[in-house]
């Protein structure tokens, strides 16, 4: 699904895969420093969430939560603080393991660029994947969290090796 998925919202010379180091500095060395920060903190945190990920769609799909949660009432509305806001991503919690990678991540790693591109498309495209999704969680998880056992929080479907709600 992943880059046949990226074909039918995006034009060919946008697939992720293709992304060089050289070719995201030139791409966001134009942009007012406020988007760049965004992205970088977008890229981290996807790259964070989702580092083994095989799928490009469940990058966009995280890179659209934090999207879909700036301005939303409960949040913020800038990524950096949604993403910064405590509690709210795990892997900026100084315990978990994550943590680390996503601080010292550089663009000569090929799944952050990755990462990097996602947080870059998400911010550039309209159509979201997840339908409005504010939440999710890793299928891997033994038992599902609280906020998701609310009846208010509603599944709206997997992307990769996680599962996305919205409230």
């Amino acid at each position: 699904m992943g880059l046949r998925f990226l074909e039918k919202v995006l034009p060919v010379d946008h697939r992720m895969n293709g992304a060089s180091r050289l070719g995201i500095e030139k791409e966001i060395g134009s942009l007012a420093p406020q988007r760049r920060i965004d992205i970088d903190i977008m890229a981290r945190t996807i790259y964070g969430e989702a580092r083994g990920e095989k799928s490009d769609r469940a990058l966009f799909a995280i890179g659209h939560v934090i999207m879909n949660r700036v301005g939303h009432k409960n949040w913020s509305n800038s990524p950096k603080t949604v993403v910064l806001e405590e509690a709210q991503f795990s892997c900026w919690n100084k315990n978990d393991p994550n943590c680390h990678f996503l601080k010292n991540a550089t663009l000569d790693d090929v799944d952050f660029r990755r990462a990097y591109r996602a947080a870059i498309m998400t911010l550039n495209r309209t159509i979201d994947p997840t339908n409005g999704a504010t939440h999710y969680h890793s299928v891997h998880l033994k038992k599902r969290p609280l906020w998701a056992k609310n009846k208010k929080v509603k599944p709206v479907g997997r992307f990769g090796n996680h599962l996305f709600y919205k409230v």
